[in-house]
């Protein structure tokens, strides 16, 4: 029986170990214990570009095979879109439908009605439905299910390939799999093993917001935020800025400057600024394009990284795919945007930034 070490238990890791296991794989998770909102986070089917909606709408199909894994999934919402009036809202509001996200223009008036809260004018808006997805449930589902050693895991690299150290031990597989996060470019980096990866900031707001405003999901490209619902009468709202972080030592990014352009940015579409009630931080990893990396970055040690803040809307079909691609398999959908293959050969300057992450509407 094929061994597997995966390295790494959020989204990307459960999710390779699920398929492995499914599989046939005898799979080892090494993962200190992963933390998620109970209220879920989005899985957005409004996303930018096509191969993402693809990997978005199996990623969907996924998480309703898991429907009796926990107390709840899905939750459907509707979602409101305020783009720029440069924006070709026609190229959205058609690949978004495609994929069988229906969506439409509204008026801001439209919109007041529907949400039932006074909109600000600015932009032009799109409605269709959205959903949370129920991550902590499903992810402490699957380790339920798993083999796991809790804590962090280091690699280590001789003649013999890779193994993992933790504890004290060391472990060997024929394949292990690095799928941690914002730390995978430090583990990997530790062995001599070069990914094109860095890890960035990411944070929200919870807000007390009122019994309309609770029940809608808002991506508003015009005032730079985006916002969920999150406990009856409260919403989490966060923002567009990507700072640079090193995840072992992060500083507080909820600051007092972050909570007022929050606050300032609600205000600019509702009319009025709301009670912030704390804040929510954590580090988030990109690549230098901005889209999941997945492959062999050496032989028998394979990476799943660089979801950048989207890794609930496509983070489950990537991870069957490199599992796919693990087992010498062909992956159903096209994934060749996501490999790391991509860069062989690509000279990158050592100060590339993070950009937009690929799920904002632009």
């Amino acid at each position: 029986m094929l061994r597997a070490i995966v390295i790494g238990g959020g989204i990307a890791g459960s999710f390779i170990s699920h398929f492995l296991q499914e599989a046939g794989v005898d799979v080892l998770m090494i993962s200190e214990k992963t933390t998620y909102p109970l209220v879920g986070l989005i899985h957005s089917m409004l996303l930018r570009f096509d191969t993402d909606m693809a990997l978005a709408k199996s990623t969907l199909e996924i998480y309703r095979s898991l429907d009796n894994c926990c107390s709840w999934v899905l939750k459907e919402y509707p979602a409101y879109t305020f783009i720029g009036e440069s924006v070709d809202i026609n190229k959205y509001i058609r690949l978004w439908s495609s994929y069988g996200s229906d969506s439409s223009e509204i008026s801001i008036e439209e919109a007041s009605k529907s949400i039932g809260v006074k909109l600000m004018p600015g932009g032009r808006v799109i409605i269709s439905k959205d959903r949370l997805v129920n991550i902590a449930g499903i992810v402490n589902h699957i380790r339920s299910r798993m083999k796991v050693i809790n804590g962090f895991a280091r690699l280590k690299r001789d003649a013999g390939g890779f193994s993992a150290l933790i504890n004290g031990a060391e472990y060997r597989s024929d394949i292990i799999i690095i799928a941690a996060g914002a730390l995978n470019g430090k583990v990997l980096g530790e062995v001599g093993v070069s990914v094109p990866l860095k890890s960035y900031g990411c944070r929200a707001l919870l807000l007390l917001v009122g019994s309309k405003l609770d029940k809608a999901i808002i991506y508003d490209y015009v005032n730079h935020f985006y916002m969920r619902p999150a406990t009856p009468l409260t919403a989490s709202i966060g923002d567009e800025e990507s700072p640079l972080v090193d995840p072992l030592n992060m500083p507080n990014l909820v600051t007092h400057d972050f909570i007022a352009s929050m606050k300032n940015s609600f205000k600019s579409r509702f009319g009025k600024a709301p009670i912030s009630l704390f804040g929510r931080q954590g580090a988030c990893e990109s690549s230098p394009d901005m889209f999941p990396i997945i492959g062999e970055a050496a032989p028998g040690l394979y990476i799943m990284g660089a979801l950048n803040g989207y890794g609930a809307e496509i983070g489950p079909a990537l991870a069957e795919a490199l599992v796919s691609i693990v087992l010498g398999g062909k992956p159903r959908l096209d994934v060749n945007r996501y490999l790391l293959s991509r860069y062989v050969g690509v000279a990158l300057p050592s100060d590339w930034g993070i950009g937009h992450e690929p799920h904002e509407v632009l």
